[in-house]
């Protein structure tokens, strides 16, 4: 640019003498007029600059802001499946478990019976028919099945409930890992509940075989995948929070 502007003031300059008085005219308003030129396009450019590091910053600002949040949500979520998932697994297994502490209520003194029935969940009619029973101790141990059974499938169903609400915050895996393993514990229960007056052992003890070599495998991994994931967002956090 330099060596374009020589090149104009050598051509005026052999143009004689109005061409020196042009040239003087040139060097004194040419120069600030150039001068005015390049600083306007130096503050239109710092401007541009300006605006779009303040766009950057926001963006950046909003991306970190959205991060924290998902994070944040993350704790919150996850530890109430998970309780979620341990009540309803506990529970499960509490039923399916072909170990089950009988009751003998037969031998009982009618004393002894009202001070144990007393102590119970039963409704005051499941007393009565218990109370009439021929067979005190069966008559209680269908009551206390079905019972249990009830109280497995609606901590399975609230923790279905929660998955299928908040399961789009979950991580992929673990949203995976949680709608399999209520699947799986929607069959054991059923299976449970079809077969819980078969004669056959081994059609009673189906659903508790599915607990044990389906659903604790992946309890303990989804127990191991939480932990994972809270603690790497721990690491994250104390890492932001370190000086730079």
């Amino acid at each position: 640019m330099v060596d374009g502007w020589q090149s104009i003031l050598s051509f005026l300059a052999a143009g004689g003498g109005g061409a020196a008085i042009a040239i003087a005219l040139f060097k004194l308003y040419g120069s600030k007029w150039l001068e005015s030129k390049f600083a306007k396009q130096l503050q239109e450019h710092k401007h541009a600059q300006d605006k779009e590091i303040q766009r950057l910053r926001i963006e950046i600002d909003s991306m970190l802001s959205g991060g924290l949040k998902l994070q944040e949500r993350d704790f919150q979520i996850l530890p109430e499946a998970w309780a979620k998932l341990h009540e309803a697994y506990t529970l499960a297994m509490s039923v399916l478990c072909p170990a089950q502490e009988d009751v003998n209520l037969n031998s009982m003194t009618t004393a002894e019976l009202e001070d144990f029935l007393q102590k119970t969940w039963l409704s005051n009619t499941q007393k009565d028919s218990i109370r009439n029973s021929a067979n005190k101790s069966l008559t209680f141990r269908d009551m206390k099945f079905w019972y249990k059974i009830h109280l497995a499938d609606k901590a399975r169903s609230d923790l279905q409930y929660y998955v299928a609400k908040h399961g789009i915050f979950f991580p992929k895996q673990i949203r995976t890992q949680f709608d399999t393993i209520v699947l799986i514990l929607i069959s054991a229960l059923v299976n449970k509940e079809d077969n819980y007056d078969s004669r056959n052992y081994k059609e009673r003890s189906e659903g508790f075989k599915q607990m044990d070599q389906e659903a604790t495998p992946l309890y303990e991994e989804i127990e191991s995948t939480i932990r994972e994931h809270l603690r790497a967002h721990g690491r994250d956090k104390a890492r932001d929070l370190q000086p730079q």
